[in-house]
Order: C-alpha cells, then sequence, then structure tokens
C-alpha cells in the first residue's frame, strides 16, 4: 500500500473536465475533442488554465494549454497516456511545442516518456483508500538552445477516473516539490432540452429529465430545441449551459450564469 494518508493540503483548486464546445479557446485548438480547466481555490499560487487533449482509444495525447498570456501548443499532439496499460508497460512519444507569449515566441523538442512501474492499494487523507491504482513514472525532456531540462513525475491512476488520483512533482534533481491528490470527483450531469416550449416542461428535455431547482457544479445543460426560459434559474460556477447553434433560447425569466 502506498500510505499519503499524512499529507496536508495547504491550497485547493477544482479541474473540471469539459466538451470542447463549452470552453472558450476551443477554436484554437482542432486537433482537441476534450479539454479541462484548472481553477485555483484559496492560498493556490498556480495560475487558472485551460489545457486540450485529443483522446483516443489507444491514448490520451496533449494537443496545447492556455495560461494567462500564454498559449501553446505542439505540431503535432503529444502522448501522454497510452492504451491499454499495465504495469511492467513503457511508452514514449516527441512532438514540437511551439509557445506564443507577450512579446515573443519560442518553440522546443519535447520528449515524454512512460513507465508503468506498480501496481496496489493507495491511502489519501480523510481514509480515502482507492485499489487497484497504477503508479506512472512520466519522464519530460525539454531539448531546447541552450540545453535539455527534464522533469520527472509519478502518477496514480484509478481506472474509470480521468484525472490522477494522486501526482507527485519533482524538480529537475529528483527532489519533491509538490504533490496534488484528488479530493472528491463527481461525474458531470447532463441534461439535453431537445422539446419546443417551457423550460420547466420535464416533457421538452430528453428522458424527461430535466434539471432539478438546484443545479450542481459542472452540470453540463445543452440547448438542442427550441426552449422558453420560464422560470428563473441560478447556473453556478463550474456548470455549464450551451446553446447549440440550431437552436433558439428564449428568456422570459430570471438567469443567472456565475
Amino acid at each position: 500500500m502506498w500510505d499519503y494518508s499524512s499529507l496536508v493540503a495547504s491550497s485547493t483548486a477544482v479541474d473540471s473536465v469539459l466538451p470542447i464546445s463549452s470552453t472558450p479557446y476551443g477554436q484554437l485548438f482542432p486537433d482537441a475533442n476534450l479539454s479541462d480547466h484548472f481553477v485555483p481555490g484559496e492560498n493556490n499560487n498556480i495560475d487558472s488554465s485551460y489545457g486540450y487533449y485529443q483522446k483516443t482509444a489507444d491514448a490520451v495525447k496533449s494537443v496545447g494549454f492556455i495560461y494567462p498570456g500564454d498559449t501553446s501548443r505542439y505540431i503535432s499532439p503529444l502522448s501522454f497516456l497510452q492504451f491499454p496499460l499495465t504495469y511492467g508497460d513503457f511508452f514514449t512519444d516527441s512532438s514540437i511545442a511551439e509557445i506564443n507569449y507577450t512579446g515573443g515566441k519560442s518553440s522546443h523538442m519535447e520528449i515524454d516518456s512512460g513507465y508503468a512501474i506498480g501496481y496496489g492499494t493507495l491511502k489519501l487523507p480523510g481514509n480515502k483508500i482507492y485499489e487497484n491504482v497504477l503508479q506512472v513514472r512520466i519522464e519530460m525532456t525539454q531539448r531546447k538552445i541552450w540545453g535539455s531540462e527534464k522533469e520527472i513525475d509519478i502518477y496514480y491512476f484509478k481506472p474509470g477516473i480521468f484525472e490522477p488520483v494522486l501526482e507527485t512533482l519533482f524538480d529537475t534533481t529528483g527532489v519533491p516539490r509538490l504533490a496534488r491528490y484528488l479530493t472528491n470527483y463527481t461525474s458531470a450531469s447532463v441534461y439535453t432540452f431537445t422539446g419546443n416550449g417551457n423550460w420547466s416542461d420535464p416533457a421538452n428535455w430528453s428522458a424527461n429529465a430535466a434539471p432539478p431547482m438546484i443545479i450542481a457544479p459542472g452540470t453540463q445543460i445543452k440547448i438542442e430545441g427550441n426552449c422558453i426560459l420560464d422560470i428563473p434559474v441560478n447556473i453556478p460556477p463550474f456548470a455549464t449551459l450551451i446553446v447549440d447553434q440550431n437552436a433558439t433560447f428564449i428568456i422570459q425569466g430570471n438567469l443567472t450564469i456565475h
């Protein structure tokens, strides 16, 4: 068992896995079909960011990232994970990363290598125990004009959860510098309006499933028909409301989007 139950959190963040259509920069990454939005919480000095990925049957590949004042993309998507992946497996991939920042741009070769080096049970703070966890060592080498830089990260993956349940990051000398762990994981609820009429009528929603009065963070609401918002609706942080280009959305009630 890997016992990390003594970790003490110094800051928090919310990382949401989103469809490309619900993000503001999807048009910059046409090769991507999946995104995540990282939002730092209290006492977290890491910037908010968007990551764009290409998920296929045999890999998850990095396509690019958006940070404040900084856009990076790979000439060809770079494999972050390959499937199937089990104990003892190894993979490697390379690409050119192009970075555009305020006042200039740069590029470098990046080589990612992954080694599945262990499997077992992981224990995290709050007595959270994950069985059947795969430990993967990722070595990221960046070859730049002035030399090479290497970063080593250890990830712990649980089948069925897109994000690692634990991530430990090391500097170029192998000294631990950061650990991030999952405190809560919620599968997003998706509600799709397909009918013609009022929001409040369950018959206008796919499978007769209308959104609840209190909408949870992470919820996705899609308008694909002709919808009249006839009741007050509050869209909380990290929830998304997507109106299809061929749909209509008439607001008669109150709509609040945070």
